[in-house]
């Protein structure tokens, strides 16, 4: 599924990945966007899948300096200090092929033998329970190999864990509790592949991490940076004194169309 890019020859043992959902409002892809951009980080290969609705497109970055830079449907980026690989996924998943996706990603996260997954999602924000309305809207998952991240999250990060949707499956002091739920618990509409990425990593045993951001359609862009900068606040990315200092991409210059034309008015 990972095609290295060109020459380059990198080993991405030992690292954790992170890897955005096509999701509500775009925001998973932004704040990736926003990741990249800001870190400089260089590509180090693209994703091979027959899954991925094909799409090439002119250099989305400012970083790059190279004209014609081309960018992909797939495409993953390396931090390379903090052994920390970013995925950017531009194009849905062709009908049907979902579950294939997952399982292909699954694999090939399993035979690079990344520490953890990192999944970025948003759910419509209409669509949840009165306790989810107050505080920030954010919340998070853990696969069950990923449990001893619960108390760091919640203690150190400040974070909230996704509330159960069924709560006739157990009561609030005995459910979720190390940070995981089950398939059934799971209420996540217009979050793309992330409950079924989540339910083939709890079978598969892989460590993962899910942000799920609360949002709706629009402009989302002051989303995407407060995803950013709480993944930052955990992971520890950028410089502390640089971990305010976003850069937008260039792409972004025209993400909600350009100016109105004069011939208008």
């Amino acid at each position: 599924m990972f095609v290295r890019s060109g020459d380059t020859a990198v080993d991405l043992d030992g690292y954790r990945i992170i890897v955005p959902c096509i999701s509500v409002g775009n925001v998973a892809q932004l704040a990736v966007d926003l990741l990249i951009n800001t870190l400089k980080l260089p590509r180090v290969g693209y994703l091979d899948d027959d899954s991925l609705l094909p799409l090439v497109g002119n250099d989305a970055f400012d970083h790059t300096g190279l004209s014609g830079y081309m960018h992909t449907a797939g495409e993953v980026y390396a931090n390379f200090e903090c052994k920390t690989a970013v995925v950017q996924l531009r194009t849905p998943i062709a009908k049907g092929r979902k579950l294939s996706f997952c399982n292909n990603l699954i694999s090939w996260i399993k035979s690079a033998n990344f520490t953890e997954v990192i999944l970025l999602t948003s759910s419509y924000s209409h669509e949840r329970k009165d306790v989810q309305i107050r505080g920030e809207p954010y919340r998070f998952l853990l696969t069950p190999e990923a449990r001893d991240l619960y108390t760091p999250l919640t203690m150190d990060q400040g974070w909230n864990l996704l509330e159960p949707r069924n709560e006739d499956e157990g009561s609030a002091s005995s459910v979720g509790q190390d940070g995981v739920l089950s398939e059934s618990q799971l209420f996540l509409p217009g979050s793309g592949l992330a409950k079924i990425l989540y339910s083939q990593c709890c079978s598969e045993h892989v460590r993962l991490m899910m942000f799920v951001a609360f949002c709706s359609q629009g402009d989302n862009i002051h989303d995407a940076i407060a995803v950013a900068a709480k993944i930052n606040s955990w992971l520890k990315l950028l410089p502390k004194e640089n971990d305010r200092l976003w850069c937008v991409p260039s792409s972004w210059s025209l993400m909600y169309g350009g100016p109105s034309p004069n011939t208008l008015f």
